[in-house]
């Protein structure tokens, strides 16, 4: 990558994911600023029975069977900034891409005042980005990353990108390179699908905790960080829940218990390391859940990405997989044929947030412009139980092979 396009595509990313648009036609006497980003994509998947998602906030019809759409990648967002004063900004982002309820209806992803009395230290409240994983927060911003996707097998098991709360920050320079902290507190903004039927897991009202430390350098970065959340609402399973609680069945209320997660903790530790000299980038990261609940066990997740600049082009390698641990809860349910259909519904919570799966994918990135690039890319995938991946024919725990190709055109403007 060259030196100049280098730079303006650290740019862009940077000022859109901190809440600072880039306008290159605006006046610098303005007190405002419109930007926006988005992406045109097209995806096709080879196996029957198994929904490609880009995330688990997405409705359970992504593509399969041989078939293609666009609703797995295509997402357009617009960002208003107003400042209010030297120390001062009100940021307002609004974003719409295909939910949790199959609909695209426009949603406020960020909505924030930030003060930043210098350089080092900045606060914001409000609606704010996520940063539960590296780039957590501008997931949403194609054209700021090198892959079609973020690897889904590591931060599409995510229920949530926003919360309502606080953040601080506050950046050590060292010489060149600098070290930044950043807290956030606040309540989870979120909702996945549950079921085939459409029943929604709501994360709202969740408290949420988590920081983390990253060095900014040179050619190497490196981040290390925690989130917490304690889930405010059930998994909508009521009925499974009352015939375990109310059933008289031995062992059953006990077992509601552990498959309850209201008022149980997730949490998410992160790692990653990232390297970009010249026309080489790498980045390498690792996660750990975890849950105090038997209904999300707890699982490892990572990827690892290698691409080379030549020219306009960016071929890049990525590798990525999840996985749980091997021994998986059992119910301890008696063994009476009556409650077969009981089991059996307990069996398909426990297999269906089961982690077991590996990806490989090629692709390329061709930046026509400073604001505009093409990526194509193949994916290959196999595994048994994937909490990304919907299963509809496809019972989870059978092995799985699946080819995904995807198109994308990613633009800031």
């Amino acid at each position: 990558m060259s030196a100049v396009l280098k730079t303006r595509v650290v740019l862009a990313a940077l000022c859109l994911a901190s809440g600072v648009a880039v306008r290159a036609d605006e006046s610098p006497d303005r007190p405002w600023r419109l930007a926006g980003f988005g992406t045109l994509g097209g995806t096709w998947a080879s196996a029957d029975g198994i929904e490609y998602r880009r995330d688990v906030t997405q409705a359970p019809t992504g593509v399969a069977g041989g078939a293609g759409a666009a609703n797995v990648d295509t997402r357009i967002g617009v960002q208003f900034n107003y400042q209010l004063g030297a120390d001062w900004e009100a940021v307002v982002q609004a974003l719409s891409r295909y939910r949790y309820d199959g609909s695209w209806r426009p949603e406020l992803s960020w909505g924030f005042l930030s003060y930043s009395p210098d350089a080092a230290l900045t606060l914001r409240g409000g609606r704010l980005g996520l940063d539960v994983y590296p780039l957590a927060d501008s997931t949403n911003i194609g054209y700021s990353y090198l892959p079609v996707r973020p690897a889904p097998d590591y931060y599409g098991g995510i229920p949530m990108q926003s919360l309502d709360g606080l953040d601080v920050s506050y950046i050590w320079p060292l010489g060149a390179d600098a070290l930044k902290f950043k807290a956030y507190a606040g309540l989870a903004v979120g909702k996945a699908v549950a079921d085939a039927q459409g029943a929604v897991f709501d994360l709202a009202d969740s408290p949420l905790v988590g920081a983390y430390l990253e060095y900014q350098g040179e050619p190497w970065t490196a981040r290390l960080g925690y989130t917490q959340i304690r889930v405010a609402h059930d998994f909508p399973f009521p009925d499974i829940h009352d015939a375990l609680r109310n059933g008289g069945i031995p062992g059953g209320p006990e077992l509601a218990d552990r498959l309850s997660v209201e008022g149980k903790h997730f949490g998410y530790l992160s790692a990653s390391l990232g390297y970009q000299q010249g026309a080489l980038q790498a980045q390498l990261a690792g996660s750990y859940f975890r849950s105090d609940s038997d209904a999300l066990p707890p699982y490892y997740a990572g990827f690892a990405l290698l691409g080379y600049r030549v020219g306009a082009l960016t071929p890049y390698l990525l590798l990525s997989g999840a996985r749980s641990p091997d021994s998986h809860p059992v119910s301890g349910l008696p063994p009476w044929p009556m409650l077969a259909p009981l089991e059996n519904a307990v069996g398909k919570m426990f297999e269906s947030n089961l982690n077991n799966l590996q990806t490989v994918g090629l692709g390329t990135r061709w930046d026509l412009s400073s604001h505009i690039a093409l990526k194509l890319q193949a994916e290959r995938i196999h595994g048994t139980h994937s909490i990304v991946l919907w299963f509809n024919d496809a019972a989870p725990g059978d092995a799985f092979k699946t080819t995904v190709l995807s198109a994308v055109l990613d633009f800031v403007f």
